[in-house]
C-alpha cells in the first residue's frame, strides 16, 4: 500500500501500464514512487502535469505525448554505463569469441562481421567493441565490419552521436587505449577519435514494438549480439519476445550475450551455454544441433561405480560442514543430476555458480572442461582442464582429456606428455595405453607402440568383454580389443 501520494493510485497504474505496453519497461506496484518522482521533476519538463493527461498525450502519440514518453524512459531506464564495463564479456570476446569467428569466417571466404548493441545507452559499449575489434584484427580493413548501436532513449542517443565522455565513463580503462582513441575536448572531456566514430551506427529502436529482423533496422545475418541489464526491466513474457527475435536476427553460431542476472533455462532454450571464465554467454544452435536429440556428456567421467577424484580435504571439510548445516547435498552431485537428466546447459550455468562460490573444487573445474570438450569448444575446455589440474595435479580424468584435446589440434607432444601422466597415476589405465600407442605409430616408433598397445591387451586380459571402459564413451573392452588388434596389423 502507498501512503502520501499527490496522484491517485489508479492514474499512476495506468501510466505505467501504458509505459509497459509501448516500450516493455515495468515498475511493479511497490515502485510507483519512481513515476511519481518523474511527474516532480521540474527538470523531467512534467511538473504539474497529472497523469491522466500524461496517459492521454502518449496514447494519442501526439508530439507532446512523444516527448512524454521519452522523459518517462529515461527516469526509469538507468543509463550507468562506462567503457569496457563488465570486463569479463570484452576478454571472452578477445581470447575465444573473436577467434572462433573470424576462423569460420574465413575458412568460408566470408571477411563479414556484424554486431548490434542492443540498448546502447550513451554509446560506451559499441565504441568499446569497436576499440576491441582495431586492436584485435590487424587487418580490419579487409573486413567488412559493422555495429549497429541502438536504443529507445533518444536524449542518450543524442549524447553518443557525439561521442563525447566525461572522466567517469573512463574508470578503470588502460590510459594507453584512451591516448590511442580519444582526443582532448573542453575542459577535462574527451571525444571519440574518428576511426572509432564511423564503425557504430546509431539509431532509436523499440524493443518491443519494432520489427527484428529487419534489413531496414540493420538486424539480420548478425553474429554477436550485446544486450546487458535490459532485459532487467522486463517482465518474463517480453523477455521471451525479445529473445526470441534475437534468435532469429542471428547466423547460426552466433552469440548472444546479456548480463549476469538475466538468466533463465526456459527464455534461453533455444541456445546453448557457453560457459567461459567469469561469465556464461549464448550461442545460437547449429541446425545440426538442432535437429539432434539433446544428450548428456556420455559417460560422466569416469562412471560412479568405478573412480571418483578425491576432494581435497579443504573441499571435504567445507562440503560437510555444509550438510550438517542445512542438510544438502553435495552441489557436483545435483550438476550431476542435470547431466543425466539431459540438461547440459543447466548444468553448465550451475557449474559456472559453483566455480565463482568455490573456485578451489578441482572437480567443477574438470566438469566445466569435460563438457567443452565434448562440444568441441576447445579454448574453453583447455582452460577448465588446465585450471582442474593446477587445483588437483593428480587428476587423471583432466590429463585424459587434455591429452585428446591435444591429439585434436595436432599437438603430438603436449598429448604425449598429458597421455604419460595418465598412465604414471594409474598404471592400469588402458586408455591411457592406448592413445600413447596410436601417437607412436603415427610418429613412426613401432617399438614404443607394440609395447602401449601389448600393455592394452594384458590389462584386458582377464576384463569382461563386455565390460564397459571408464572415459571410453561406451567403449566395451572387446570393442577396444577390436582396435587393438587392427593397429597391431602391420610389420614390425
Amino acid at each position: 500500500m502507498r501512503f502520501n501520494s499527490a496522484y491517485a493510485e489508479g492514474d499512476l497504474l495506468s501510466l505505467r501500464d501504458l509505459l509497459e505496453e509501448k516500450t516493455g519497461l515495468y515498475l511493479p506496484a511497490e515502485k510507483l514512487d519512481q513515476l511519481e518522482n518523474i511527474l516532480n521533476d521540474s527538470r523531467e519538463g512534467l511538473a504539474s502535469t497529472c497523469p491522466r493527461e500524461v496517459v492521454q498525450s502518449i496514447a494519442a502519440c501526439s508530439e507532446e505525448g512523444r516527448a512524454y514518453l521519452n522523459k518517462l524512459i529515461a527516469g526509469v531506464a538507468t543509463n550507468e554505463t562506462y567503457f569496457f564495463r563488465t570486463s569479463p564479456h570484452f576478454e571472452v570476446l578477445k581470447n575465444y569469441v573473436l577467434p572462433e569467428l573470424l576462423q569460420a569466417k574465413s575458412s568460408q571466404g566470408k571477411k563479414t562481421l556484424r554486431i548490434w548493441s542492443a540498448g546502447c545507452s550513451t554509446g560506451e559499449e559499441p565504441f568499446s567493441l569497436a576499440i576491441l575489434l582495431l586492436e584485435t584484427l590487424p587487418d580490419i580493413d579487409e573486413w567488412e565490419v559493422t555495429i549497429l548501436a541502438t536504443d529507445i532513449d533518444l536524449d542518450a542517443l543524442e549524447r553518443a552521436e557525439m561521442g563525447i565522455y566525461r572522466p567517469w565513463s573512463f574508470r578503470g580503462v588502460d590510459p594507453e587505449i584512451i591516448r590511442a582513441y580519444f582526443r582532448p575536448e573542453d575542459g577535462e572531456s574527451l571525444r571519440i577519435d574518428e576511426r572509432i566514430r564511423n564503425l557504430v551506427t546509431f539509431q532509436p529502436l523499440n524493443l518491443m514494438s519494432d520489427l527484428y529482423p529487419s534489413s531496414f533496422y540493420g538486424t539480420t545475418d548478425l553474429d554477436i549480439i550485446f544486450c546487458r541489464n535490459v532485459t532487467i526491466y522486463f517482465r518474463q513474457k517480453t523477455t521471451q519476445k525479445v529473445v526470441h527475435g534475437f534468435y532469429d536476427c542471428l547466423n547460426e553460431g552466433g552469440f548472444l550475450l546479456t548480463g549476469a542476472a538475466e538468466y533463465s533455462p526456459q527464455i534461453y532454450q533455444d541456445f546453448k551455454a557457453r560457459v567461459f571464465p567469469e561469465t556464461v554467454i549464448y550461442q545460437k544452435l547449429s541446425f545440426k544441433e538442432r535437429i539432434s536429440p539433446p544428450r548428456a556428456v556420455s559417460p560422466l567421467w569416469p562412471p560412479s561405480n568405478v573412480w571418483q577424484p578425491p576432494r581435497p580435504p579443504a573441499i571435504e571439510a567445507k562440503i560437510d560442514q555444509a550438510a550438517q548445516k542445512k542438510n544438502d547435498r553435495d552441489p557436483v552431485d545435483e550438476a550431476l543430476d542435470f547431466l543425466s537428466e539431459g540438461e547440459v546447459d543447466r548444468a553448465l550455468v550451475f557449474l559456472a555458480g559453483l566455480a565463482k562460490k568455490n573456485p578451489q573444487d578441482s572437480r567443477v573445474c574438470f566438469l566445466l572442461g569435460q563438457i567443452s570438450a565434448d562440444r568441441h569448444h576447445l579454448r574453453e575446455a583447455a582452460y577448465w582442464l588446465s585450471r582442474a589440474l593446477v587445483l588437483d595435479p593428480l587428476h587423471l580424468g583432466a590429463h585424459y582429456f587434455l591429452g585428446l584435446l591435444w591429439i585434436e589440434e595436432g599437438k603430438m607432444n603436449e598429448a604425449l606428455q598429458s597421455l604419460k601422466k595418465t598412465i604414471y597415476i594409474d598404471s592400469n589405465f588402458a586408455l591411457g595405453h592406448f592413445y600413447l600407442g596410436k601417437i607412436y605409430k603415427d610418429q613412426g616408433q613401432v617399438e614404443k607402440a607394440y609395447k602401449s598397445f601389448a600393455s592394452v591387451k594384458s590389462l584386458l586380459g582377464s576384463a569382461s568383454r563386455s565390460e564397459t571402459l571408464r572415459g571410453a564413451e561406451g567403449m566395451t573392452a572387446q570393442q577396444l580389443l577390436t582396435l587393438i588388434d587392427r593397429e597391431l596389423d602391420y610389420e614390425r
